[in-house]
This record gives structure tokens, sequence and C-alpha cells, in this order.
């Protein structure tokens, strides 16, 4: 069977088409919105929604997917591109350049698609909003050259700025989102959770109002803080959605005349690019924040399974198990204590473990403590007595170990004791 198919099903033809007509009014709206000069268009979300779709989607169906966004591409161009004999390469350079995003990203990261590691993001950013889109910007800006005599290099610049930036900022939520991540977040969480999610984004969408409603003070850093809290709380879910109601909330005000680009006196097209770069700024930090600390819960989540691994097999065992601090204070003890010391673990922890050593044999314990600080590696063995709650003497053979922290530093030893 070919790896590559054409769509057999009903779903996957409606799956096709669907994704054809979003990409048709994404081309559309940029064309007719963000064309300045007769140039090139300064936004492209169209080649997200090509991009998110078949990196979201088996690649058996992406042969259907590419075919039928190309009549939309074409049909596009005729009606609010450059007109002329580019008005057929042109479009299929657009999606070319989102088949080639998705085919080479999935290529380097198989797994690619639920930003959870921060080398998964670094691979999007470098495929996407990089590699691939200045590869297309030199067909693209020979386009316009050839069509309307735009010099080269400022059509490159416009190209690459526009489709490089409109990947980066809106391929991701909407990936996630054609990947159901939002929806499973949205099922598995508890009402306390969700009313917690509800009062972050209404903070995010109040910031966003209040930065791009208005055009008097430049607040474009306020949607920060309630952004990256819900990034925090909400993990993924809080990062894509914070993301999506900025982008909604910032570029529509701002092609109506609002926001902190009113205030610069450039051209609308270098408006959108400044634009554009705040967008994908914000979505550099919190793509990585996020990814960064699901990393950090699942070690969390290791840490955890360990411990309660690591208690259950102090709990079980008939040896004494001790943890020291470097003064001699007993930090931790496991629970046989009771039962051949006859203390309970909560009355040693906090005391002095030399104390319960014979006085007789306590040089010889101290010696051996000396040779486990002094060497990581080694473990020192030590016969001793030990008084017991009741006052009576019971011999123990002691393996001292030294136990370091993340720099190699010593910091305290720890002992198993047997009689």
């Amino acid at each position: 069977m070919s790896r590559f198919a054409l769509p057999r099903s009903a779903s996957a033809w409606r799956e096709a088409v669907l994704t054809a007509v979003v990409y048709f009014v994404c081309a559309s709206a940029a064309l007719q919105l963000t064309r300045f000069d007769g140039g090139v268009a300064i936004v492209w979300p169209a080649g997200a929604v090509l991009f998110a779709k078949l990196a979201a989607t088996p690649r058996r169906r992406w042969i259907g997917i590419t075919l039928a966004c190309v009549p939309a591409g074409l049909l596009t161009s005729f009606l609010f591109g450059l007109q002329g004999v580019v008005s057929v390469p042109l479009p299929l350079v657009c999606i070319a350049e989102a088949y080639a995003a998705a085919w080479l990203v999935k290529r380097l990261f198989p797994r690619f698609g639920r930003f959870q590691s921060v080398p998964e993001v670094a691979c999007f950013l470098a495929v996407a909003g990089v590699l691939v889109p200045a590869g297309s910007a030199f067909f693209g800006a020979l386009c316009a050259l050839v069509a309307r005599g735009i010099p080269y290099g400022l059509a490159w610049r416009d190209w690459y700025a526009g489709h490089a930036l409109g990947m980066v900022a809106f391929a991701p939520p909407l990936l996630l989102t054609f990947r159901g991540q939002t929806r499973q977040w949205l099922a598995s969480a508890g009402a306390s959770r969700l009313g917690e999610a509800v009062g972050l984004l209404v903070l995010v969408t109040a910031a966003s109002l209040l930065t791009f409603g208005q055009n008097r003070i430049p607040l474009v850093m306020v949607p920060f803080l309630p952004m990256i809290a819900a990034t925090v709380r909400l993990g993924r879910f809080g990062a894509v959605a914070s993301i999506l109601i900025l982008l909604t909330i910032g570029l529509s005000f701002s092609l109506a005349g609002y926001g902190p680009t009113t205030m610069l006196h450039v051209s609308m097209a270098l408006k959108l690019q400044v634009l554009q770069i705040y967008f994908a700024s914000i979505v550099l930090i919190l793509l990585p924040l996020a990814a960064e600390l699901r990393t950090r819960r699942r070690m969390l989540d290791r840490l955890r399974a360990v411990e309660a691994l690591h208690r259950l097999v102090l709990d079980r065992t008939s040896d004494i198990i001790i943890r020291l601090g470097l003064d001699g204070t007993l930090r931790y003890a496991s629970p046989a204590t009771e039962r051949v010391w006859g203390y309970r673990p909560e009355e040693l922890i906090g005391g002095v473990m030399f104390h319960l050593v014979s006085p007789e044999d306590l040089p010889g314990v101290l010696d051996a403590r000396r040779r486990a600080l002094a060497n990581s590696d080694e473990t020192a063995i030590a016969e001793y007595r030990v008084i017991r709650k009741d006052g009576a003497m019971v011999w123990v053979e002691s393996h001292m170990r030294a136990t370091i922290d993340d720099d190699g530093r010593v910091r305290a030893p720890s002992a198993s004791c047997a009689r």
C-alpha cells in the first residue's frame, strides 16, 4: 500500500475540504488586509493553517489535504493576489512552503506536535521560523519582482518576515487545537481547575483589551504577567489559550487603527511586521516555558514514585537505615529502630546519634565516619555497641557512606546497621 494516498472516506474528504476553506479564508483576509502598495502580504496565517493541519494528521492523508488547498490558493491569487504570469506559481510556492515545513520538522522530530520539550520547540523554530520561509522567500520575491517590479531585496524581506513570523505566531496554537489537546484538557479538568482557567483567561483578555483598545499609552508588557501566570498554572492549555486571545484581540484592533503600533510613525506594513515580532516573541517565551514546566512536572512525578518505592523498601527491611547531618544530628531513621533498639524513629530524629554508641566503641565509629566523609566512593565499616532504650547493649555492624550534592560536595553520611 502506498504511504501517501488520496482520501477515500467521506470524513477524509470533509477534512480536506474544510482545511481548504479555512486556508482560502485566511489567505483572502491576508491579501485584502495586509497588502500595501501592491506588494506581498505582510501577515500570512494561511501557511500556519496548512502546516498545523498536516503536522496533526497522519502522513497518508497529506496529499489529499494539500491538493484540496491548491484550488483554494489559486482562487485567492486570481481574486486578490498579484495578477499576471505569477498568479499560478505564487500560491503553489505558499502551499509547498507549508508542506515542506511539515515534512522536514516531522523528519527531524518524528513525535513533533505536542510542544512537550525545549528541543521540540527549537526544532519547530529552526525549520518553520527560519529555514523553510527563507527558502520560499527567494521564489516569492522573484514573483513579486516579475509581476510588479518590486525590488527583490524588499520583497524578500517582506515575504520572509510575514511567512516566518506568521508561522511562529499562529502555528503552535492551531496545531495543539487540531490535535485535540485543548479538548482533552477541558475534558480532564475538574470544576475548580476550570474556574481557575476562566479567571486567568479573563485577566488575559482584560490585559489584551487594555493594551490594544487604546492608542495613547504603550502598555505592551501588561499582557505578559497574566499570560505567564496562565502558562504556569494551566500548562500548554494556558499558553495556547492566552496566545489565541492575544492574537485575536491584537490583530483585530491593530487593523482597526488602535493599539501600540499606531504610535509608530512608519508605514502600515512595518507596523504589522512589528506587531508580528511582538506576537512571535510571546510565543517564544510561553511555549518553551510550558515545555520546561511539563518536563519538570514529569521529573517530579518520577521522583515521587521513586520516593514511594524507596520508603516501601525501607519500611520492609530488617536492617536499620539512618542518615546523619554533618554535625551528627539524626535526619532520618527507618522503622526497624523500634524493633532492634526500642526507639521509635520520631524519638531519634533531631538527636545526636553518637549518644547511643557505647563510649568504649565511639572512637572507632568516629574514625569510620571520617573515612566515609573523606572519600565519597568508599564504604566504611565499623562494629560497635548501641545502647538500647531499656539500657541493654546490642552489637551492630554499620556500613557508612557519604552522600554528595549536585556540585560534588559531601553533605552527610548515611549508614546501614545490621545485628
